[in-house]
């Protein structure tokens, strides 16, 4: 995809195949072997293709935005015979989390094209206890920072991952029978989704016995759905992480003990890993407390170079210190005993289910829509867990409302993931305003809440 023309091209080869042919080239750059007939031969399946057509349209840049194992190839060390392909190209990665923040539309002088890329973090796989054994669980449809943490990992250690469609996640039984019939280890989710597990009296040590590991990421875990686990699996370990998409996803991890969950009120996010670096400031720079939490700072190596072709947000969150990336990353907290505590986020961009989500995304599409007078997407919480997003839309004055509903979903499923799709819309005659003259989100949802059923 350029900015002028949409190009496909097909490569013939079973998706087993490469995967191996991905692994061996993974295995063979670590082991730091000869990878030279590799390196040309998946540049000749995956670039050679449209090698002419990128020449054509005078790309100078490639950002890649692929899934599965394509998401975990070094491209950058694929070689066309005469050069690598980042002596060719400067190569960018495109996740969910750079589409929030790329504020301006594709020009012409842009002169890039779109694939996919990342990047081995030495020493990530090295999770306390998750070894060869590794079998991660992944539900289908989960993006973003769970699919990359579990994947990523999984792939470090060589591990065998249990595939699930949408239907068979949904279907308590059917997802339990499979993670029974192929022995599954180790749960990778977000907590609600292991939480809506704990109403099935089967979802026990006793039942499951194979389950030894949960390692959850992508929102809080609550304490009662840790205490629950280790309750219902008291031979199992509970893993909380933390660490956003800039920070290459888990910066911290803590095994949460019976312990753990006795010595703290709050529940801990964990120790930072061993290469990276974490703190917790307050404006006038001193260290944060639990009385007062402070920003929460992510230096070293597993940190992000900035979000593409934003000059001022880079600037605003990303800085350089003692010859290390530092990202800033919004989210408040303090240490305690050495351990990080999360105290929420600062701005508008919420978590879904483990989804990071700009609101304002969702927005923009609604009042694309025609039709549409004023809209806004508000998140509904059970205390600081936002269980769902609602679209609240003002129609313009003549606007046939019949179809304005359909018409708007119709544009949030074309142009949004579907995480991002609100689960309800609702139509208001007019926006109530707090003290300030600002829309009060509150008294949309009591709206909403108190609405006909």
């Amino acid at each position: 995809t350029t900015a002028d023309v949409q190009i496909a091209r097909e490569a013939s080869i079973s998706a087993p195949e490469l995967n191996r042919k991905v692994l061996a080239f993974r295995q063979a750059l670590a082991a730091r072997s000869d990878v030279g007939a590799a390196a040309r031969e998946l540049y000749t399946l995956l670039i050679g293709p449209v090698a002419a057509d990128l020449k054509q349209a005078g790309a100078r840049m490639l950002m890649f935005s692929l899934d599965g194992t394509l998401r975990y190839l070094p491209f950058a060390a694929l070689h066309d015979g005469k050069r690598w392909l980042a002596e060719s190209y400067a190569l960018s990665i495109y996740t969910e989390a750079a589409r929030a923040q790329l504020t301006r539309q594709p020009r012409r002088e842009w002169s890039m094209t779109g694939l996919g890329l990342t990047r081995a973090v030495p020493g990530f796989a090295a999770l306390p206890g998750v070894r060869e054994e590794l079998e991660g669980l992944r539900r289908s449809g989960l993006r973003g920072e769970v699919f990359l943490d579990e994947l990523f990992t999984a792939l470090q250690v060589g591990a065998t991952l249990l595939l699930n469609d949408a239907a068979t996640a949904k279907d308590a039984t059917a997802f339990l029978d499979r993670v029974k019939q192929y022995d599954g280890s180790v749960w990778v989710s977000t907590p609600t989704f292991a939480y809506l597990y704990l109403t099935e009296p089967s979802f026990t040590g006793e039942q499951v016995p194979s389950l030894r590991t949960f390692l959850f990421c992508g929102e809080a875990l609550p304490k009662v759905t840790a205490q629950r686990l280790l309750d219902r699996f008291p031979a199992a370990r509970v893993l909380n992480t933390y660490g956003p998409t800039e920070a290459t996803v888990a910066t911290t991890l803590i095994n949460v003990t019976r312990e753990v969950l006795e010595r703290y009120a709050e529940m801990p996010v964990g120790f930072p890993k061993r290469e990276g670096h974490v703190r917790t400031v307050l404006p006038d720079g001193r260290e944060a407390t639990k009385a007062e939490p402070g920003e929460i700072e992510i230096l070293g190596t597993h940190v992000s170079i900035g979000y593409l072709n934003n000059d001022a947000l880079n600037a605003e969150k990303f800085a350089e210190e003692n010859g290390q990336r530092l990202f800033r990353t919004g989210d408040y907290g303090w240490f305690q005993d050495g351990i990080l505590f999360f105290n929420g986020r600062r701005d508008e961009q919420v978590k879904l289910n483990g989804f990071r989500i700009e609101l304002g995304d969702i927005t923009a599409q609604m009042l694309a829509v025609r039709g549409v007078a004023d809209a806004i997407a508000v998140p509904l919480k059970s205390g600081e867990t936002v269980k769902r997003i609602v679209g609240f839309v003002r129609p313009a004055p003549g606007a046939e409302q019949a179809g304005l509903i359909e018409a708007i979903n119709a544009q949030l499923r074309l142009a949004l993931p579907a995480y991002m799709v609100p689960a309800d819309l609702m139509l208001v005659d007019v926006f109530p305003v707090n003290n300030n003259h600002k829309t009060d989100r509150q008294a949309l949802i009591e709206l909403y809440m108190a609405r006909p059923r």
